[in-house]
């Protein structure tokens, strides 16, 4: 048995394939055991007391084995994957095993993991960010696809370390939930936006809905709601190949307090009855077959699953295999406002053509809601001219899948006709108009528009601003900023330097803290970009020592910028004087959106 002074090695993990070769031991292992992880790599591993488990089962037991430091007693967990692989994780049984020893492993464990998905995430800041760069040029098809193939890698890896790091934060005990003022209609609206361009690529619709009766402020962890959607909604459209996927939110009043309710609903394969019981397992996937697009860590909805329930809520599926799926989950959130009155309008006739049984629902919902008494939904455009001829006056939205043919007639009995579009149907807005359509709405159609578009007169609907495909597009400013860039790595200086410059502004860079501080000491900058980790002096220091310029030069906004992703991080940067976060990597339109944040007045405001 190991003595007292014996300290605690950390977690042993082991992967063996299906003979019980080692493919993969951690260097915890290694340094308990002796030799290197190479040094483990083929070699047997079968614990006494281990034994046969189903796939997706998981046992424990307790051997005894002799390491470096001598005689040990470790508590093994034995959990086979669906791949056929046996995943062990160990822990040697101290003799003192106090609250601080097990507190201080966990820790460690924690502070690894986050070292390593810091690593992880700078060069990926360079590839999905020159993946973008690239996206937005002329391209070849075959190249278009080869550079979308390397970003949806970067991508996936990036899911991955975010959800490693999460469980990690959450088996310790670490996750922290914030309280903030959010929107939820906003949250909701962007979480669709996020997915349409994949959701336009496989020719599927996805469409939202939040109930006029939610509040339009609450409060509480919105980045952490946000992921519980993305998440559900994310693996919704991988599943769907045709149809789409409907979001739709509502609040409800409890004895406990508010509690917020989203459901995530789609036309996709479903799940089989047996796997809904084990869908929210860790590395549990509800499809094995290897020919199945979406394939992943299974560690989703587990984490997803765990996040509502720290959030005083829960995750429930329902599914029937071949009909589609729904998920619905719950949380708890605080309202920062009270719950408005539904909203109604005067409104005419309205016929809706589509043949999309999501968008239909969807628009049916926010008609309803708006006080909209009159409207009709067809499938056919000639049903569409006989619905228009039975009510004169009624105003026609019409899906752009069914403006092709013989849509004169239903044109010409519409007071107005607006039709339904999607990013990638942008370029046929001129030969619509031409064709006798008074305008467009932008899908996800966004329920304030929606509104007022239905409640309008006449006058033709201005261009919507373009979703998806326009994310990269430069923001329009008011003037040019001045922007002082202090980034060490090259590649992500690159990347940001070029986007800021796009989008007109004049950036200088600085390779260190101390370069930094030499430039802002001028006092002229409008914002500064400010990564954590430098050469000679860090982000944290140097945001300090500009602080302390005092004037103008003290007072530039400062965002941080950093791969770190733990709470702390966010922290560390507000307690050294920063204003915001932007952590790595970002897309195009994360850095754009903070430029218009800060540009505007109120934001300048607060950092005063």
């Amino acid at each position: 048995m190991p003595t007292n002074s014996q300290a605690d090695p950390g977690e042993l993990i082991v992967l063996c394939d299906g003979e019980d070769a080692i493919r993969f031991v951690n260097l915890n292992f290694s340094h308990f055991f002796g030799g290197s992880p190479l040094d483990w790599f083929a070699r047997q591993f079968a614990p006494a007391g281990a034994s046969v488990v189903a796939g997706g089962g998981v046992e424990t037991f307790r051997t005894s084995a002799r390491s470096a430091a001598g005689e040990s007693v470790i508590d093994w967990r034995l959990e086979m994957l669906a791949t056929g692989e046996k995943l062990y994780s160990g822990r040697v049984v101290l003799t003192d095993d106090s609250p601080n020893q097990v507190e201080d492993g966990a820790h460690h464990r924690l502070q690894f993991i986050a070292t390593i998905s810091h690593e992880m995430r700078t060069p990926l800041n360079g590839i999905l960010g020159m993946s973008a760069l690239l996206l937005d040029g002329d391209l070849s098809p075959n190249q278009r696809t080869y550079v979308e193939a390397v970003r949806d890698s970067g991508a996936s890896l990036l899911a991955l370390t975010n959800d490693i790091l999460d469980f990690s934060k959450l088996d310790a005990g670490k996750l922290q939930l914030e309280a903030a003022p959010f929107d939820p209609y906003a949250l909701v609206q962007s979480a669709a936006e996020l997915l349409s361009p994949r959701a336009a690529e496989k020719t599927i619709e996805i469409a939202t809905f939040v109930d006029p009766g939610t509040p339009r402020r609450l409060i509480g962890d919105e980045a952490r709601i946000r992921q519980i959607l993305l998440n559900l909604a994310g693996n919704a459209v991988k599943f769907t190949q045709t149809g789409g996927v409907a979001i739709e939110m509502h609040a409800e009043e409890t004895i406990a307090g508010m509690k917020l309710v989203c459901a995530v609903r789609d036309t996709g394969v479903g799940i089989a009855r047996a796997a809904l019981a084990t869908v929210f397992e860790r590395y549990m996937q509800a499809d094995h077959d290897a020919g199945r697009r979406a394939q992943g860590t299974g560690l989703g909805l587990a984490i997803s699953r765990r996040l509502a329930e720290a959030m005083g809520g829960e995750i429930v599926v329902k599914s029937k295999e071949g009909k589609g799926t729904v998920f619905s989950f719950s949380v708890f959130a605080g309202p920062a406002t009270e719950r408005p009155a539904p909203p109604r309008i005067d409104a005419p006739p309205i016929v809706v053509a589509t043949g999309s049984s999501i968008l239909a629902r969807i628009l049916r919902l926010q008609l309803q809601s708006f006080g909209v008494s009159q409207s009709r939904f067809v499938e056919d455009i000639r049903e569409a001219a006989f619905a228009l001829r039975e009510n004169p006056g009624a105003l026609f939205l019409c899906d752009f899948n069914l403006t092709q043919a013989g849509s004169e007639e239903a044109l010409a009995a519409a007071t107005r006709a607006l039709v339904l579009l999607s990013a990638t149907e942008r370029s046929s807005i001129e030969s619509l108009r031409r064709q006798g359509f008074d305008g467009y709405l932008m899908k996800p159609l966004r329920q304030a528009t929606l509104m007022r578009e239905v409640a309008r007169g006449q006058s033709l609907v201005p261009a919507a601003p373009q979703i998806g495909g326009a994310k990269n597009d430069p923001q329009t400013f008011s003037r040019a900023l001045r922007i002082l860039l202090a980034e060490d790595n090259q590649i992500n200086a690159v990347l940001a330097t070029t986007l800021m410059r796009r989008a007109g502004h004049k950036v200088d860079v600085a390779i260190n803290g101390e370069e930094a501080v030499k430039a802002a000491s001028g006092g002229h900058y409008d914002l500064i970009f400010m990564d954590m980790h430098m050469p000679i002096v860090d982000g944290l220091e140097a945001s300090r020592r500009i602080r302390e310029l005092g004037g103008a030069a003290g007072k530039a906004p400062i965002i941080a910028l950093t791969a770190n992703a733990m709470s702390s991080d966010r922290q560390k940067c507000l307690a050294a004087g920063m204003n915001d976060f932007l952590p790595k990597p970002f897309e195009p339109s994360d850095l754009q959106l903070m430029l218009a944040k800060w540009v505007a007045g109120e934001a300048l405001d607060a950092a005063s």
